[in-house]
């Protein structure tokens, strides 16, 4: 009996030293040996703490900056703490916490915001005091994309539309979110309202803010269409045409499919404006995007220096909203720029235009050859040739470029690109 009772006493002296031990290394290492989730806890709490601080303390700056410092954890008392800050009197709080919310795509909260965007106090604040957050909600619908907001963005968008631009357009964005073809249908709807000119709807003169605004609102409706469908067109009429065509069969992109490399196609289709062409055989021919929106397309042939030999690129010219007005007169913007802008030395010969039928179609060919000048200098001797046809008020336009250096046999590819694409409009 006292040989165990000494044996337990070691024990319990034994485990107190290795206790007395393990805290002196505590108090040496630190955090080391913390199990580090209730580390991750304390900051968070901490963090939260601060931010409440910030926001009872009325300093926006230092709030939003905490939000952002907490923005990526996916803790619930993260969540809810942007839910209390929410319901701020500072908007600039609150309207960041809306946002932090939206993107968290918390479930609970976009039933909020689907009651926010009818919101009178909120759109109609004194002084707009509360306008920020307001626009917040806006941007949260088009976060959550949920076709159930669809009836009341689009009572706002007809509301704003000419009296708000930045309301109108947050609207716009927010209920083109949605892939539904009753979507596009109401896009089109305001994007010939936009293009009214002059009058409003109940035929009375229009002001210059009112005018603004629409112009404001069509970039917007432009832009929601071409991010929704794929497709890069232009004016309302342009717009119609086209959606009367493939509506029936329209299919929505994947938003989720990798984007396709456009070198890897053989050939490539203008579903818009109804052409298709396809790249030479041979090597070096390959098609490539721009950073510039207005080329729709480029198809160019390179050497193995990857010294670009020929080039044509893809473009439209709207008649309705763009000058020249008149396809002739574009064709002879086209002899002058190439005399003016494009050639350094034309040897004494004049650009030339001519009119010709290709494939069934009416078209205006700008020609031109000689020293290369200007942005186009880097092209030595070349020929330039300019090829336009009218699809309704749009004239496609297909701008090629040849060295005289290049293969003759190439430089008659570039050209067949352009006078052998087959056309459905």
């Amino acid at each position: 009996m006292h040989i165990r009772l000494r044996q337990s006493l070691g024990h319990l002296r034994l485990r107190s030293w290795i206790a007395a031990l393990f805290a002196a290394l505590l108090l040496l290492g630190g955090a080391v040996l913390t199990p580090q989730g209730s580390v991750l806890a304390d900051d968070i709490d901490d963090a939260i703490a601060e931010m409440k601080a910030f926001a009872k303390a009325k300093d926006d700056g230092k709030c939003i900056a905490k939000m952002v410092e907490l923005q990526d954890s996916l803790d619930g008392r993260v969540t809810k703490a942007f839910g209390k800050l929410v319901k701020s009197r500072q908007p600039k709080i609150a309207a960041a916490a809306v946002r932090q919310l939206a993107a968290r795509k918390d479930a609970a909260f976009g039933k909020t915001v689907g009651k926010k965007i009818t919101d009178k106090k909120l759109y109609k604040s004194k002084d707009g005091v509360l306008r920020p957050v307001y626009i917040a909600y806006l941007d949260a619908a088009a976060d959550y994309a949920n076709p159930r907001y669809g009836d009341d963005l689009s009572d706002m968008v007809r509301k704003f539309l000419q009296t708000d631009s930045e309301y109108a357009t947050k609207a716009i964005k927010a209920f083109g979110m949605v892939q539904s073809k009753g979507v596009v249908d109401q896009l089109i709807k305001w994007l010939t309202q936009t293009e009214s000119r002059g009058q409003n709807q109940g035929g009375k003169y229009m002001g210059k803010e009112a005018r603004e605004n629409y112009a404001k609102a069509k970039r917007q409706i432009i832009a929601t269409l071409e991010e929704l469908t794929g497709e890069s067109i232009g004016d309302a009429q342009s717009w119609t045409e086209f959606w009367d065509n493939e509506r029936k069969k329209f299919e929505f992109p994947d938003l989720n499919a990798p984007e396709v490399d456009p070198s890897t196609l053989d050939e490539w289709t203008d579903a818009a404006y109804g052409y298709t062409v396809k790249k030479p055989d041979g090597p070096g021919w390959a098609f490539k995007k721009t950073e510039w929106d207005a080329i729709r397309m480029r198809l160019e042939k390179a050497d193995d220096d990857e010294m670009v030999l020929a080039r044509v690129d893809f473009q439209i010219h709207n008649l309705s909203s763009q000058s020249p007005k008149t396809i002739k007169e574009l064709a002879e913007w086209y002899a002058q720029d190439f005399k003016d802008n494009r050639f350094s030395d034309l040897r004494g010969k004049e650009p030339t235009i001519e009119e010709r039928r290709i494939g069934g179609r009416d078209f205006w060919i700008i020609s031109a050859k000689g020293d290369s000048g200007g942005s186009y200098r880097g092209w030595s001797t070349a020929e330039m040739r300019a090829y336009l046809t009218k699809v309704g008020r749009i004239v496609v336009r297909m701008e090629g470029t040849a060295r005289l250096g290049a293969e003759e046999a190439d430089r008659e590819a570039l050209w067949n690109v352009i006078e052998k694409a087959s056309w459905s409009k």
